[in-house]
């Protein structure tokens, strides 16, 4: 037995260090999606904006949330593809 190989690792399998970096990258897009940006626009979402702000004199309370699909299918499209970067980088 001295020259036994280890065995092959199953394709879901991680290193610990792997699962760290991924829960703090995966927080970090949770607080950036969940944030409220005050700017031109304001709203919901990262990368791009899923919920946005609009303002009505009309309305009573003068303001409500939209929701756009687009937007909101790609965000997490986009975390995805982050945190499968940060897996097969830190592997």
């Amino acid at each position: 037995m001295p020259n036994a190989e280890p065995g092959k690792r199953k394709w879901f399998q991680i290193h610990l260090s792997t699962a760290v970096a991924l829960l703090v990258v995966s927080g970090a897009l949770l607080w950036a999606n969940f944030a409220s940006v005050q700017n031109v626009l304001s709203g919901y979402g990262w990368p791009t904006f899923h919920y946005i702000l609009k303002r009505s004199p009309k309305l009573e309370g003068g303001h409500w949330y939209d929701l756009d699909p687009l937007n909101a299918l790609g965000n997490p499209i986009a975390a995805a593809l982050i945190l499968w970067k940060t897996a097969v980088a830190c592997e």
